[in-house]
């Protein structure tokens, strides 16, 4: 082949190339439009987003409302203890899931509560959030499914929220992390 048939297809291959790589960058974010066009949009108590573990409710009166507090209660075969991690704001009980798992395997029941306003619980159009209330909200929960003591474990939001866990509900306390 001489070097001007060389040079001319590598000149016209490039300009394909180039040609293909714009048709695929157009063609592209519209396949990607389609497929999530087909993901079911969630809901405000995430019915469609799946917790590694199974969701109880508990519903329980406050603020003169009926609300559903969503939890997970996760049970080894013997239990040593009882540990419930607190999420922080703007998250959900399900980012628990690597620590609750290490715990279940250490023997402990872990509960992972969605406070009121979060995740799968209910969020009330009126409703005056403050620490005291979310505690005494976790409180009611534990009285519900039995629990007499344990080790309450928050992160962020979840943390201030123990801490007053810890203040107004020392019964209950085991210890604070």
């Amino acid at each position: 082949m001489s070097d001007i048939i060389k040079e001319d297809w590598m000149h016209y291959f490039h300009k394909f190339m180039a040609g293909f790589i714009c048709f695929l960058s157009v063609i592209s974010p519209l396949s990607a439009a389609q497929q999530s066009d087909d993901i079911a949009p969630y809901n405000a108590t995430l019915d469609n987003f799946e917790y590694p573990f199974d969701v109880a409710r508990f519903s329980f009166t406050s603020q003169g409302q009926t609300l559903s507090m969503a939890y997970m209660d996760i049970k080894p075969q013997k239990v040593t203890g009882t540990v419930v991690l607190l999420h922080g704001k703007n998250f959900a009980g399900f980012y628990w899931e690597r620590v609750a798992r290490e715990l279940v395997a250490r023997s402990y029941r872990v509960i992972v509560p969605d406070q009121i306003g979060f995740g799968k619980s209910s969020k009330p159009e009126h409703y005056q959030y403050s620490f005291a209330g979310l505690a005494n909200n976790t409180r009611q929960l534990l009285e519900h499914i039995e629990v007499e003591q344990a080790i309450i474990v928050g992160h962020s939001m979840g943390g201030m929220l123990a801490v007053k866990f810890a203040k107004y509900v020392k019964d209950k306390l085991h210890e604070l992390f």
